[in-house]
């Protein structure tokens, strides 16, 4: 065999080599972009599903420096209801809130995911079993906080009673965290929200409180943060990292859940928070205490900041 014939065939066992290589490449390149398009996708598309239309905050009406009182209202049924006539049920009462303006509409990135006539948990806190269905007639519990817009930050307890027998606690304005009474200081931009007292102990069990921050999240005021040098009560937090080592960002928001075991589902409130999150393993030792709460439109330097508004949490 020739020197050009040696030279010939060592050209093509390289470009066989080549060939290959390139092959290999290409087809991981192209099964890498088509793995990451696809991620993409989704990822825009749950980006869109939850991206709000418009970024609008809103600020308590002047009243200067007198405090006036708030009513509570009651937790109303929603079950059945069309997202529009949630709207404008909320609109009703953020009306005769302290955050009343006329051009409001409700924050797409909070209420924005409200699926039609479907039904909504009841704030009945006793079901019939455990791993059952949760009960969805009634009023509903998160119209505890649509119908309460002055209330930014709310109390409560996000776990159910099965197989009780005596039911007489299970829809008690104790029992379901509905305060008492709701002022606003106008000189001190400070609401005070007043509730009887934590209804359960938390135990060592798997059980715990949490803060809502719903009406701040739909209000502008996203940032979060417990000021336990200005509070008396000393909250137990669950976790080590949590709302009173640093200022939190606020996610609240309504959308179509499957918690309730309900076939198709129920709008319930979202998601787990779990800086929020915290016990109280002796219920009557909050009695006349407080938490100090500060809230910010934009992420403050540090948690020294002064706030846009506070809320102080205060106990019977």
């Amino acid at each position: 065999m020739n020197k050009f014939s040696n030279f010939l065939i060592m050209i093509l066992l390289i470009s066989a080599v080549l060939c290959i290589v390139f092959n290999k490449n290409i087809t991981e390149y192209f099964d890498k972009n088509l793995n990451q398009n696809s991620q993409d996708t989704q990822f825009a598309a749950q980006t869109v599903k939850t991206k709000p239309q418009k970024e609008i905050s809103y600020s308590p009406v002047e009243i200067g420096n007198a405090v006036i009182s708030i009513p509570v209202n009651r937790p109303a049924a929603l079950s059945g209801k069309t997202k529009a006539e949630v709207y404008e049920i909320r609109k009703k009462f953020v009306e005769s809130s302290i955050f009343k303006n006329q051009s409001y509409e409700p924050s797409n990135e909070v209420f924005g995911q409200i699926a039609d006539r479907k039904p909504w948990i009841s704030n009945y806190i006793c079901h019939e079993k455990d791993g059952g269905v949760l009960p969805v007639t009634g009023v509903s519990e998160e119209s505890r906080f649509i119908n309460n817009p002055t209330v930014l930050i709310a109390l409560e307890y996000p776990f159910w009673f099965h197989n009780v027998t005596n039911t007489e606690f299970c829809d008690t304005d104790l029992s379901t965290l509905i305060p008492l009474s709701i002022t606003y200081n106008g000189n001190n931009k400070e609401i005070t929200v007043t509730y009887r007292k934590f209804p359960f102990s938390t135990g060592d069990n798997h059980t715990f409180y949490q803060f809502n921050g719903l009406n701040a999240k739909d209000f502008g005021y996203k940032y979060v943060y417990l000021d336990k040098n200005k509070s008396t009560y000393d909250i137990e937090f669950s976790k080590e990292s949590n709302i009173s080592k640093d200022v939190y960002e606020l996610y609240n928001f309504i959308h179509l859940g499957y918690a309730c075991k309900v076939n198709g589902g129920c709008n319930n409130g979202s998601p787990r928070q779990e800086f929020t999150e915290f016990k109280n393993n002796n219920p009557g030792s909050e009695s006349g205490k407080m938490i100090y709460l500060k809230l910010w439109k934009t992420r403050p330097a540090t948690p020294a900041q002064t706030p846009d508004i506070v809320e102080k949490i205060v106990f019977q």
